[in-house]
């Protein structure tokens, strides 16, 4: 019998950054300044865009830009690079 391993990741330092034209599939979680939960798809289907095609709202995009795989970021995004 032998133990399933989990897929091979390689290190953050030899990955590639998110730039334009980079397929990404991240999850999320959405809340509120008293840190009340809106949304999170954590746990269920991700999101997947192309960085750089105006896919998902600018704010977002725009903090997304030259993160690697496995990287974890708190984002804020004021409504003017939200939906206004």
């Amino acid at each position: 019998m032998s133990a399933a391993s989990p897929p091979y990741q390689a290190p953050a330092e030899t990955q590639p950054a998110v730039t334009d034209g980079t397929k990404v599939t991240l999850e999320y979680t959405l809340t509120l300044p008293d840190k009340t939960v809106i949304e999170s798809n954590v746990g269920r289907e991700p999101v997947t865009y192309i960085h750089g095609n105006h896919q998902i709202i600018q704010g977002l995009e725009k903090n997304l830009t030259g993160m690697k795989a496995g990287d974890k970021k708190l984002i804020t995004v004021s409504p003017e690079d939200a939906y206004g």
